[in-house]
């Protein structure tokens, strides 16, 4: 675990492939009060079709979701998630009653 996401190479072996990828990022925490906003939704990316190499090694982030805001406190943002070069953006966090949320 690297922070609050996870970070693996992964290495297609003597096949050449190709799949379908999806890659989704984490979703925002929500606000921490009654009134508060919910957290945005994780980005997403698709590729119908990555040809995956033998011998390659292909970086994998899988972002975590944003923490919700404590009492009266704005939630955090989610983190990105990639495959190679495809990646997305965490969702923004729910801001807490009158105030606004964060960016994504």
């Amino acid at each position: 675990m690297m922070g609050s996401m996870m970070r693996r190479a992964m290495i297609v072996s003597s096949t050449t492939y190709t799949a379908e990828v999806l890659v989704v990022a984490g979703g925002g925490g929500g606000g921490g009060s009654p009134a508060a906003g919910g957290g945005g939704a994780g980005g997403v990316r698709y590729s119908a079709s990555v040809t995956l190499t033998p011998g390659t090694a292909y970086t994998v982030v899988v972002g975590a979701g944003g923490a919700g805001g404590g009492s009266g406190a704005d939630g955090t943002s989610g983190n990105p998630s990639q495959f190679d070069t495809i990646s997305c953006s965490g969702g923004g966090g729910g801001g807490r009653y009158s105030f606004p949320g964060t960016n994504g």
